[in-house]
């Protein structure tokens, strides 16, 4: 700020820009623009022109203006900007002037800096040297505002004293004007906001900042005529509009309470019925649960008298074990490891079969419950019927011990060639091991963990349900039918899920047919199996990769243990 004049300063700081004090000026046009009509060459006085935003706009609209100064600073920045004005007191200038000479005069924020002595004298020299139907424009600090009366006001030191927008109006009136307007400005821009939000203290703080007076000297009427439109307009706000706003808003918030507290009343009776509604339904619930609560004490029974005859079962199956075991204590050391051997080597079957199928579920779990589910039914059906043949059986060992001594030589060689397949074995079993372990890491494996965990929830509870295994095997067989018909193209789609796949089906020949079966019911496979010659006898299709002596083995081992089977 060094170089430039206190008020200079002064005003750069609180006023505003130019181009902000210029958009705010444009207000008056209306007042000013219909002079131009009635004489030809308009001549404005701009007392204590400051800056010269006011006779700037005025020479953009064709006026020819004069303003008036005593700060050199601010004469310099009017001079810069190539706008005429002269040093000199505001009311010395107007009394050197002629009379009915000017047609405006104007003071935008000057008269709060005189006395009230000088302002009545420029009054009523303004009313002298205008002409008919010209204008005195007054701009001034609005008293009304309570902030600016108490604080704002008095932030320019070179403020005399507020003028009240009452007194301007009259000392107009008083030296002759004819027509007198007062104009409110520079509310707040979000102040059409306040009909809904106005608060108290905006009846105080709210009113316009500034007013203006515009009064004008007597014209003929057809003159006076052309600025009825801005004369008769409203401007900015004021106590009492505030005040209106504020009633209103209190008549407004008692009318929102009324039918606030109406609709409450009517919620409260539409709540009321719906609780006695809902104490109905509690009551008709508790009468639901006691009866729920004797049918579920009814099947408590039920569940303990089945448990009962379980043990019992249970019992009688552990002394036809233990008359067995009695009746086979004269089986040599050999016959025990062959039996030993076969039934390692029925495990290892059973386990390979089980992991084949776990490595099959990937693609298609829900057919695998099915199959392995009628696979223990038909288990399940044997070993009761061994059980009540054990009897039948245990009478027969002696008679059958004298004839098996000359197979025991047989059997021993089968032992030992058993106990060389049941080692190739154990190295496949490992190798399958890692391929589970595998499939067990996988996302597919971690997805179907809710259906294998039902599954096995379903071989526990298999032996006591056994009558209802037909309505699982309809259901689950309408459930995994389409997932299997899914997963089989998804592996003819891939050939090396599908080459992986049928290795691991071979393994176990009923899972191969059927899913042999299945495909070709779907039309996923064309039946390429020829059929064999009257010579050539048919080899199964778990052996097909197997040179003939293995096969061989394998035949003459799966003979074995069917007589075996059947011996016992």
């Amino acid at each position: 700020m060094k170089g430039k004049g206190f008020y200079h300063a002064f005003e750069d700081r609180f006023r505003g820009s130019r181009e902000l004090i210029k958009s705010r000026l444009r207000i008056y046009l209306p007042f000013v623009i219909p002079l131009k009509t009635i004489y030809d060459d308009c001549r404005v006085i701009d007392l204590g022109c400051g800056r010269g935003e006011w006779l700037e706009l005025m020479v953009e609209e064709g006026f020819e203006a004069q303003g008036v100064d005593l700060d050199e600073s601010m004469l310099a920045i009017s001079n810069a900007a190539g706008l005429s004005v002269e040093k000199s007191d505001i009311i010395e200038y107007l009394q050197k002037i002629q009379d009915n000479s000017v047609e405006i005069v104007s003071g935008f924020h000057i008269i709060e800096h005189i006395s009230s002595d000088s302002l009545q004298i420029l009054v009523k020299e303004a009313f002298r040297v205008l002409k008919p139907g010209g204008l005195l424009i007054l701009e001034t600090p609005n008293p009304e505002n309570l902030q600016v009366s108490t604080t704002e006001f008095y932030l320019d030191p070179s403020h005399n004293k507020p003028i009240p927008p009452k007194l301007l109006y009259f000392l107009a009136e008083y030296n002759g004007f004819a027509r007198i307007k007062l104009l409110r400005m520079q509310e707040s821009q979000s102040i059409s906001s306040l009909v809904e939000d106005i608060d108290v203290t905006d009846i105080f703080f709210a009113v316009s900042p500034d007013y203006a007076v515009v009064a004008q000297k007597r014209a003929p009427d057809e003159q006076m005529s052309l600025f009825d439109q801005a004369f008769n307009r409203d401007y900015g706000l004021t106590i009492d509009d505030l005040a209106l706003l504020y009633a209103k808003k209190d008549q407004q918030l008692a009318a929102y309470e009324h039918d606030r507290w109406q609709w409450l009343e009517s919620e409260w009776n539409t709540a009321k019925v719906r609780i006695d509604q809902q104490a109905g339904e509690i009551f008709a619930l508790r009468d639901r649960a006691t009866q729920i609560e004797s049918e579920w004490n009814a099947a408590k029974v039920r569940i303990d008298q089945q448990a009962s005859e379980i043990f019992a079962l249970k019992d009688r199956a552990t002394q036809l074990e233990a008359q067995l075991s009695e009746k086979s204590q004269a089986l040599d050391d050999e016959r025990k490891k062959a039996n030993w051997l076969e039934s390692e080597w029925n495990t290892a079957k059973v386990r390979i079969d089980q992991q084949a199928g776990e490595i099959f579920a990937l693609r298609d779990r829900a057919t695998q419950i099915e199959s392995e589910w009628n696979a223990a039914k038909v288990r399940i059906d044997q070993q009761a019927s061994e059980i009540f043949a054990l009897k039948d059986r245990a009478t027969q060992l002696e008679a059958q011990l004298s004839e098996k001594s000359q197979a025991l030589d047989d059997e021993r060689k089968k032992a030992n060639w058993l106990e060389s397949e049941w080692n190739a074995a154990k190295v496949r079993i490992e190798y399958l091991n890692l391929e589970l372990q595998s499939v067990y890491s996988s996302r597919c494996w971690r997805i179907t963990a809710p259906l294998r965990a039902g599954f096995d929830l379903m071989l526990r509870i298999k032996g006591t349900f056994v009558g209802i295994s037909r309505i699982f095997k309809r259901k689950i067989g309408s459930i995994a039918s389409p997932l299997l018909d899914r997963m089989v193209r998804f592996a003819i789609a891939h050939p090396s899920l599908k080459a992986r796949a049928l290795t691991l089906v071979h393994m176990c020949p009923r899972l191969d047919a059927w899913l042999y079966s299945f495909a070709q019911s779907r039309g996923l496979v064309a039946d390429s199996r020829s059929p064999q010659t009257s010579s050539e006898a048919p080899v199964p299709l778990e052996l097909s990769d197997l040179s003939p002596d293995a096969r061989r083995i394998y035949l003459d081992l799966k003979a074995s243990m069917e007589r075996n089977r059947r011996c016992n």
